[in-house]
């Protein structure tokens, strides 16, 4: 799950900076992007980056 935050954070901001759109627009995005390819249900995903949980 490490990982998948880690490119969760990397995505959003690649997003917001380059991308030029804001953080919660990155965010939304870089969820789904992320989630799908880690496999790893959205809701799941979400739960995680709330709580900063690595497991």
């Amino acid at each position: 799950m490490a990982a998948a935050l880690d490119a969760f954070e990397e995505r959003a901001a690649i997003r917001e900076f380059d991308g030029g759109q804001t953080r919660a627009e990155a965010e939304r995005a870089a969820l789904g992007e992320v989630a799908q390819a880690f496999d790893i249900a959205p809701e799941l995903l979400a739960r995680h980056i709330r709580t900063g949980e690595q497991e």
